[in-house]
């Protein structure tokens, strides 16, 4: 199960940083669809038009601050800002450029609500990025993703700031997928939800094999919360999303048709 409904990419490819990088799903869907791993802004992706009440994962390709370029990145924030309707959640390895950009940006807290702005921590050697997010003023809300985890994190002294909303726990995918164990998964939630943190667990590797079926997991590790509420994602009608006309609800409660658009 996805934890957002859909992904716009209008900027694609990053510059590998850390160990988390090593077998990056990302860029090997990017060497699959022979398109460049270098960070670039894309112009066709930016310019389609988003659908309302729709929770958006952010260049899913890639890092959106590695563009290096504040006037895309820019373009992409007013575009957010003006899609109201929709959240945004934006994850990077770099929250330092985050905090950076942030800082010198026109972008003020009220404008920031349907925008979440997390940062991925793959082990213990990497929870300082969780400070950056915690020292950035601007951000309206801040969530982390320990995906994927490849050894044991704790983030207790960010958690207990009140400002870390949510935690997303993924295993590694893939043919060189590391292993991630059922305890580093067991004491990660404890900790968070020690602090109120709401805690999704997404794919964990089971008898070998990597699922995102709940029901497999151990009881201990069962957890898919968001900070938003039961009704908030449009998950059981993105098979229509994609190609038909789909009945979705919107978050003021009303109900649109519409044929959907390819993003």
């Amino acid at each position: 199960m996805r934890w957002w409904d859909k992904s716009w990419n209008p900027a694609t490819g990053c510059v590998p940083c850390s160990s988390g990088c090593d077998n990056c799903i990302s860029l090997v869907n990017l060497m699959r669809q022979g398109r460049s791993l270098e960070p670039q802004f894309n112009e066709t992706a930016f310019s389609k038009d988003l659908l309302r009440g729709v929770n958006y994962m952010v260049a899913s390709l890639g890092d959106l601050f590695d563009l290096g370029d504040s006037d895309f990145i820019d373009k992409i924030f007013r575009k957010m800002i003006d899609n109201q309707e929709s959240r945004f959640f934006l994850c990077t390895k770099k929250p330092e450029l985050l905090h950076e950009y942030m800082e010198y940006s026109e972008w003020e807290y009220e404008q920031m609500g349907n925008i979440w702005l997390g940062t991925s921590i793959e082990s213990q050697e990497y929870v300082k990025r969780a400070e950056y997010l915690i020292d950035t003023v601007e951000i309206c809300h801040r969530y982390v993703q320990v995906e994927p985890m490849i050894g044991p994190v704790s983030l207790g002294e960010y958690f207990k700031t009140g400002l870390i909303e949510w935690l997303i726990i993924g295993a590694e995918t893939g043919e060189n997928r590391r292993e991630t164990k059922i305890e580093w998964v067991e004491d990660l939630i404890h900790e968070a939800k020690s602090y109120g943190v709401n805690v999704f667990v997404n794919w964990m590797s089971i008898n070998g094999s990597i699922t995102d079926d709940i029901n497999l997991f151990p009881q201990s590790i069962r957890f898919r919360e968001t900070p938003f509420g039961d009704d908030s994602f449009s998950s059981e009608r993105r098979d229509l999303l994609d190609g038909r006309v789909v009945e979705l609800k919107l978050p003021d409660g009303n109900i649109e048709i519409r044929c959907p658009i390819s993003i």
